[in-house]
């Protein structure tokens, strides 16, 4: 824990631990009654050959236990987190809390919860409860955010760290929480993969607090969640999200708890680790209840409106646009071999009745009578003389 409280109420943070006077005891937990100890920062395997701090934090007393809706109560956490996951969130028998990501984070996941991670109505810890406001959240986005959230309450103890893991797709090897999501305060080991060229296989989370919020009337915006990150032996680098679309970063304020998942990338530039978003569901914000520590109004900004079609590029001059040919009649197909082609007409299929005989011309007949005709005449349809 992080935070405790003195005899007199007062709130007090694990880091003025050294300073408190005798009569500020007992401690007693930031958001519930149980008795806690402070804890000063202490080397851990100082004979090893890697020798690591662990920071100064608050303690149960010997056969403590939070009070169920308190947030530092671990156990309860990770049931209220599984119960709203939709099935993605599974509590093992370790007590360690595996989520699942889709490969498409913005995919729909079935709400049917698996085996062992939903609690009977009335059952221990039904009294822990998140809630979210419009738009809806995805859960997988969600369940991530609750437990930064979490992690942010034990200032990312590594004890507190190594109860999460997370399966990505179809991977059936977990991935450390270690190496899913980094604080923004202290992403310094996301900053030295990226720079050496390892960009990881999945999505990567950074949770931080907003610091600053640029001018959104611009084409271009960007929200600052660390101005100054630590780098060992380079200067410090700054910790952003950009993007294209302003009102993805509207609904944030400084002060407001952000968690961003995607592609993270380095701008040397501008000695900067960022994020390009371009999808309301890469982003989830939040703000902590003053008086319980819980995440309050996790939400999502509004989903983008589809982007309107592009126009066609003009021709440039001295080149013509591609027309449309015009569509032709499919050729018509063979007659077939066993129906006989139509006969040609000859010349008496255009009559209406036959001709009239001819009478023969005697050998003696005047000169004068005119040729026959190559092609008898049309007949009438009455006789006639």
């Amino acid at each position: 824990m992080t935070e405790a409280r003195t005899r007199d109420g007062k709130r007090v943070r694990a880091s003025e631990i050294a300073q408190l006077p005798p009569d500020a005891k007992p401690l007693t937990c930031r958001y519930c009654d149980v008795r806690v100890e402070g804890v000063g920062a202490y080397f851990k395997g100082k004979d090893g050959p890697r020798p690591t701090v662990v920071a100064a934090h608050f303690r149960l007393d010997d056969g403590g236990r939070h009070a169920d809706e308190c947030a530092y109560n671990a156990e309860e956490v990770l049931r209220a987190i599984a119960r709203a996951s939709q099935g993605l969130a599974q509590i093992d028998d370790a007590g360690r809390l595996r989520l699942v990501l889709p490969a498409g984070p913005g995919e729909r996941t079935p709400a049917r919860p698996q085996p062992g991670t939903a609690e009977p109505d009335g059952g221990r810890g039904a009294s822990l409860t998140f809630t979210t406001v419009r738009p809806a959240v995805p859960p997988a986005l969600n369940s991530a955010a609750k437990i930064a959230h979490f992690l942010a309450l034990h200032d990312f103890d590594s004890r507190a760290v190594a109860r999460f893991r997370v399966l990505y797709g179809d991977a059936t090897r977990p991935i450390p929480w270690s190496r899913f999501c980094y604080p923004a305060r202290a992403a310094t080991g996301l900053h030295q993969l990226l720079a050496d060229g390892q960009q990881p296989r999945h999505p990567v989370a950074v949770h931080g607090t907003v610091q600053r919020v640029s001018d959104l009337t611009r084409p271009t915006a960007y929200a600052t969640l660390h101005a100054a990150a630590p780098r060992p032996g380079g200067r410090p680098f700054a910790v952003r999200l950009r993007t294209d679309r302003p009102a993805l970063l509207a609904p944030l304020r400084p002060g407001t708890s952000v968690l961003a998942v995607g592609t993270w990338s380095l701008w040397p530039e501008a000695d900067e680790l960022r994020l390009w978003l371009s999808a309301h569901w890469q982003l989830a914000h939040w703000t902590t209840h003053p008086g319980t520590g819980e995440p309050t109004a996790i939400a999502c900004p509004p989903p983008l409106p589809p982007e309107p079609p592009r126009p066609r590029p003009a021709a440039k001059r001295g080149t013509t646009l591609p027309t449309r040919q015009p569509r032709t009649a499919p050729p018509s197909a063979p007659p077939s071999a066993d129906v006989p082609p139509p006969a040609a007409p000859d010349d008496g299929d255009y009559l209406l009745a036959p001709p009239r005989p001819i009478a023969a011309v005697p050998a003696d007949a005047p000169a004068n009578i005119p040729p026959r005709p190559s092609r008898p005449p049309t007949a009438h349809l009455t006789d006639g003389s």
